[in-house]
């Protein structure tokens, strides 16, 4: 029996010097989650930002999560990879994947791999270790 996970992925693009409208401009597709500097979302609400989401399950394989972010964003894929090039800009993708189990491991092929390379971007991965009332309260 597989222990309980959840998982999920997003890209965020920050910005001391841009808004998020801004950031939304450079990348050209409506982002899931904006906000303004102030807003303490990140560094202590220095940074404006934008967040594009898989949209799926919490249940879902992290690979699935990646794969179904990665298609939504595809066309804009050149443009993202230009602004991880700005120095304006801070763009990250995350990999975010809560396990039951001690001794997690995840697997990414190599398509997928090629398929992030395109944006230019790298990837942050987390594993999380909890047990399974820790699972079920990240998804409440």
């Amino acid at each position: 029996m597989q222990p309980p996970s959840t998982s999920g992925a997003h890209l965020t693009i920050l910005s001391k010097a841009l808004d998020a409208a801004e950031l939304a401009e450079l990348v050209g597709l409506k982002p899931d989650e904006t906000w303004e500097r102030g807003a303490k979302r990140h560094a202590a609400g220095e940074l404006a930002g934008i967040t594009f989401r898989s949209g799926r399950a919490d249940e879902a394989d992290p690979g699935e999560h990646l794969e179904t972010l990665l298609e939504r964003l595809r066309p804009a894929a050149t443009r993202i990879a230009q602004a991880a090039a700005d120095d304006r800009v801070i763009v990250r993708l995350w990999l975010i994947h809560r396990i039951e189990n001690w001794n997690p491991g995840l697997s990414l092929s190599a398509g997928l791999i090629r398929r992030i390379d395109r944006f230019g971007t790298g990837i942050e991965i987390d594993i999380y270790v909890l047990n399974a009332n820790e699972i079920v309260a990240h998804t409440a």
